[in-house]
């Protein structure tokens, strides 16, 4: 490798140490991407890509639209409302309220895709219930946290929007063709994290601890719920499902969605709409500075890397060696079962490395799976086995 592959190499480590002190992640990013690029001799290529990764529309207008409607749920409180009509039925479960806490997290964060907005909307009814039933609140922490894997399926979260984009696919194609994967993976979380609770025995809390804890009044479940107030957080998610499945008529972008549960929003909650619009602007501000500065400043360190010669020299090094290049294949083994369009496997690694790997059997397999997968191409496999 070259002196500045080394040198990036030594730069992804202090990159990583400072992102585990928690310094601030777009600072570290740029920093890092910036400094690379300046020792390649090629400092325009991280501001080229700091200019095209701002006018990103396809990721703009997903997560500043869905921002916006998260900040309007929380601030009509019809997440709450929507927690509270969920949590009902559930407070005599016992140790079962933890798998049931965090699955009704993985659903309330599809239609809240801001993990801290529904951590927060769904914690403050369900930590003081699993608490008072006798759960340890580490362990009723623990459970809201596992369920903000939903997001995974909302339309409205960054990766899928971004992966979408790169693979020329409607979003809600996308997360229908991973959804199987997706609630696999939450079951075996759901399954985890009670195992986990049991062997540590967290259902059996010390009077102390439970003396310790006092739950907040602020945080109490809704009283009296608004059955339209608890549906106006589904709004968007109803509308791209419908529209994308069964009504043509209602097909639309998601920003246009999460502009309608907005506006539906504010008619069932009769709140004060110039506070209202206030909140959504924020929102969509804040989505743009939180999220959106975050893959800016990812972009600016993916292009100090191509610049320091550190992803050709890995690439170099992959189609090398078949035993490095056979344990990277094993740990992407969950997309080789994926119909991949050509334009999205240079993400993955390389497109040239996956080629070379895999046998004739892996096309008919993608096919069998999924024979009108909205995909552009299926991964093209080799006409003979190499391995």
């Amino acid at each position: 490798m070259s002196i500045t592959a080394w040198i990036a190499v030594l730069v992804i480590i202090a990159t990583i140490y400072c992102l585990i002190k928690r310094y601030e992640t777009r600072l570290v990013l740029f920093t890092a991407g910036l400094f690379l690029c300046c020792i390649s001799m090629k400092p325009m290529a991280a501001l080229d890509q700091f200019a095209k990764s701002m006018t990103n529309a396809s990721l703009i207008m997903a997560i500043c639209g869905a921002m916006g409607f998260a900040y309007v749920v929380t601030h009509t409180s019809c997440d709450r409302h929507l927690v509270s009509l969920l949590a009902a039925p559930l407070k005599r479960l016992g140790i079962l309220l933890i798998p049931a806490a965090t699955a009704v997290t993985f659903f309330v964060n599809i239609a809240i895709p801001s993990a801290a907005g529904c951590a927060a909307a769904v914690g403050a009814t369900f930590i003081p219930v699993m608490i008072r039933a006798g759960i340890r609140p580490a362990a009723a922490g623990a459970a809201i946290l596992m369920g903000t894997y939903g997001s995974i399926l909302s339309p409205g979260m960054s990766h899928n929007n971004f992966v979408a984009g790169i693979s020329k696919m409607n979003v809600m194609d996308l997360i229908s063709l991973h959804t199987p994967f997706s609630l696999i993976m939450m079951g075996i979380g759901l399954v985890g994290i009670t195992i986990v609770c049991l062997v540590l025995r967290d259902n059996k809390p010390t009077a102390e601890e439970l003396a310790a804890y006092s739950a907040k009044e602020g945080g109490a479940p809704i009283e009296k719920i608004n059955f339209l107030k608890a549906l106006a957080p589904l709004i968007p998610l109803i509308i791209l499902v419908l529209g994308n499945k069964y009504v043509p008529a209602l097909k639309m972008g998601v920003a246009q969605a999460m502009v309608l549960g907005a506006i539906f929003t504010l008619l069932v909650s009769w709140c004060d709409p110039q506070k209202f619009s206030k909140e959504f602007f924020r929102g969509m501000g804040n989505g743009y500075g939180d999220v959106m500065g975050i893959i800016i400043a990812a972009g600016v360190f993916a292009a100090g890397l191509r610049s320091a010669g550190l992803i050709d020299a890995f690439v170099t090094a992959l189609k090398a060696s078949n035993e490095l290049a056979g344990a990277v294949l094993l740990d992407h083994s969950f997309w080789l079962l994926l119909p991949v369009p050509a334009t999205l496997l240079p993400l993955l690694s390389t497109k040239r490395l996956l080629l070379t790997l895999l046998t004739s059997e892996c096309r008919s397999l993608t096919l069998a799976l999924w024979p009108s997968s909205p995909a552009l191409s299926a991964v093209r496999c080799p006409r003979s086995p190499v391995l």
